[in-house]
């Protein structure tokens, strides 16, 4: 009875020793397969090596969160995680690991021609070079050398346009800072006029990290011309733009995301050689701001569909010492994404009101001219002082080419004809088709209501996305959309929509080019 009773007593202790050991990863080795740097790694994906994880299951829980995020950056074609374990326990009952990250990035240089249409700016043939992960530290780069044939109105001529653009963000590490050097340029210049227009932006952001919280400061200046404000002689403007940031992470959501607070005070400041004119709504300054947002939640890739929530909410009130009068804004985001093997079900909603400003939201709605004005008016009627938008997207993947593997189902593998079309492999893709809706309630200045139903915005149409298979950053999109309000809805039930105030302009919108609508 003796032997038993001290059988049992010694397995409760070493049950008791295993079910209360602990693990923490100590060191992560990584073994990078291409141009990408650990540093980059590091920021794209934080690996806390002063956590204490009190189970096995708990730490690896934490492993397959760590997993998900290396998958989600599509810079990289994959990313495999394994773990070293010490075979000896400290005397705090920790057992110490080693997290080895082995990754190998994608496709992530593409120059070729690129035609792009857009209905609100006109058609755009590009010599474009984009770089996803431009010297390996997977923020991108663009470049571009582009002829355009423009629009602004249906009735107006169309103008002829040869331009340069460049953007591209150099991250470094400046002592303990996490900064990064920030650019911008684009040159255009239009046949019959006698200059060009163009834009300039360089900056620099420097943020210090803590162990749940960042101070942030971010500075810049740009020297613009734009044809655009010569009717308030501001076509060429210099801006100055300083922002102080404290982004706090105040939840970690495992793998739901973190939730964050930043609190904010921003300094903007327009000016020209003869002042900005009063009555330049867009340059009007200059302006301190003082805000705060909120954001949760994550977004993850299922192959090249999304899964998740990602919420944000800002409020900010700030003083134009110009107009002398205070101007805010409470603006929120919420966008949901469900992924299936063959379908995914996407969707953005945004609701936003002003004080003393106006935001455009013509890029919100596919199928809505962006610049229609309020029928005998100059007023735009896509410039709104509140609004409440939604998106409803439906991606179903129609197809996955794999002209090697058809090949060789058809020829024979190491056939004479696969070996003669191998190149095809760098030409895999998979394509979605997807419908979508949107819509907007705004603050209708002419008939003085908001978010009325009747006043209401309503867009609806389809998609087709290419992914390209070596290229895991890239997507091609192209969009066909419609003015169901006007076209079907006032049609069949004119009743339902009151359209008296809006101008008469083309009810579709086509756009063909590189990236999401959201």
């Amino acid at each position: 009875m003796k032997k038993l009773a001290s059988a049992l007593l010694l397995s409760f202790f070493a049950l008791s020793a295993f079910s209360a050991e602990r693990y923490q990863i100590s060191d992560v080795n990584y073994q990078i397969t291409g141009m990408t740097r650990r540093y980059a790694l590091e920021k794209a994906v934080d690996i806390d090596k002063d956590r204490i994880f009190e189970s096995f299951e708990e730490f690896h829980e934490y492993i397959e969160n760590l997993r998900q995020q290396f998958q989600n950056e599509r810079n990289l074609a994959s990313a495999i995680l394994n773990v070293s374990y010490d075979p000896v326990i400290d005397e705090k009952g920790i057992t110490h690991t080693t997290l080895n990250v082995m990754t190998q990035d994608s496709k992530h240089l593409l120059v070729l021609p690129y035609p792009k249409y857009n209905s609100n700016d006109g058609f755009k043939l590009k010599l474009k070079a984009k770089d996803t992960n431009f010297l390996g530290t997977l923020e991108p780069l663009n470049f571009d050398l582009n002829f355009a044939i423009e629009q602004e109105d249906e009735s107006d001529d169309p103008d002829f346009v040869f331009g340069i653009n460049f953007d591209y963000d150099y991250p470094f590490q400046l002592w303990k800072l996490d900064s990064s050097w920030n650019n911008s340029f684009s040159l255009d210049y239009t046949i019959g006029k006698d200059k060009p227009e163009f834009g300039w932006t360089t900056g620099f952001t420097f943020s210090l990290p803590f162990k749940t919280y960042a101070l942030k400061f971010d500075l810049s200046q740009s020297v613009t011309r734009d044809f655009d404000y010569t009717e308030f002689d501001d076509e060429l403007y210099y801006t100055e733009l300083f922002k102080l940031s404290l982004p706090i992470t105040i939840a970690d959501l495992g793998s739901y995301g973190n939730v964050k607070w930043s609190p904010e005070v921003a300094y903007t400041w327009n000016w020209d050689k003869n002042g900005i004119n009063k009555t330049n709504e867009d340059l009007s300054g200059p302006k301190l701001t003082v805000g705060q947002t909120i954001t949760a939640g994550r977004i993850n890739w299922h192959g090249n569909f999304r899964q998740g929530i990602d919420m944000s909410f800002t409020e900010s009130v700030g003083y134009n010492y110009q107009l002398k009068h205070y101007v805010g804004t409470i603006d929120g985001t919420i966008e949901a994404f469900k992924a299936f093997s063959w379908a995914g079900i996407n969707s953005r909603f945004r609701g936003f009101t002003n004080l003393n400003e106006t935001t455009k939201i013509g890029d919100s709605l596919r199928g809505i001219r962006d610049d229609q004005t309020y029928k005998g008016t100059d007023i735009k009627a896509l410039r709104t002082k509140a609004a409440i938008i939604g998106s409803i997207d439906i991606p179903i993947k129609v197809i996955r080419t794999n002209w090697i593997g058809w090949s060789d189902s058809l020829f024979g593998e190491d056939s004479w004809f696969t070996n003669h079309i191998r190149w095809m492999r760098y030409f895999d893709f998979e394509m979605h088709f997807s419908p979508f809706v949107d819509f907007a309630l705004t603050n209708n200045v002419i008939t003085g209501k908001t978010f009325a139903i009747k006043d209401g915005w309503y867009a609806g149409g389809f998609e087709f996305l290419v992914y390209p298979a070596k290229w895991r950053s890239l997507v091609v999109r192209a969009s066909a959309g419609v003015d169901v309000g006007r076209k079907v809805v006032k049609k069949v039930v004119s009743k339902l929509i009151d359209s008296s105030w809006r101008r008469n302009c083309s009810a579709y919108e086509i756009y063909i080019g590189i990236g999401y609508q959201y």
